[in-house]
């Protein structure tokens, strides 16, 4: 048995993601269906995964990367997973509709859409300080801090209507 597996727990009901060593980070629910966001290790590589209602999709990744799956978000018309890959150096990524998309920045921490459709990733860009930052679509956007002297902020999570 392994000690450290992903589980949902759904209306009491508890669901096992996984029998291999597996991580879940982030949870989404649309349309009655429940969506996972993590990784899972095996062989010594990391790799990213999300599931739906329990069952796993492996995400795209480039030969040899090791990579994880940080959050996830569902509307409509898409579905969009941010996290991480790795082949020496951490480089951030999203998966929209599973094609894998790098994006500029140190660390991407939530994905969200707005009602329109829009999505919205917040985390933060690499520069001589750890600055927080904030993408639409993947396009990177100024966020107004509240001074020069703001070192190492971050924005953790995003909530849009």
């Amino acid at each position: 048995l392994n000690r450290y597996r992903a589980f949902v727990w759904n209306d009491g009901t508890i669901t096992a993601l996984s029998t291999l060593k597996s991580y879940a980070y982030d949870i989404d629910q649309y349309e009655g269906s429940i969506y996972v966001a993590g990784k899972i290790e095996f062989s010594g590589e990391n790799r990213a995964v999300y599931w739906v209602d329990g069952s796993a999709t492996y995400l795209p990744r480039d030969t040899g990367e090791i990579n994880a799956a940080a959050a996830i978000a569902k509307n409509e018309t898409n579905l969009s997973i941010i996290g991480s890959s790795n082949s020496g150096s951490n480089i951030p990524v999203y998966w929209l509709d599973g094609t894998m998309h790098t994006i500029s920045g140190r660390k991407l921490l939530d994905v969200q859409y707005s009602s329109d459709g829009t999505q919205h990733i917040v985390g933060n860009k690499d520069s001589y300080n750890v600055i927080a930052a904030y993408w639409i679509d993947g396009v990177e956007q100024t966020l107004d801090l509240p001074n020069e002297d703001t070192y190492d902020s971050e924005a953790i999570r995003i909530w849009v209507r």
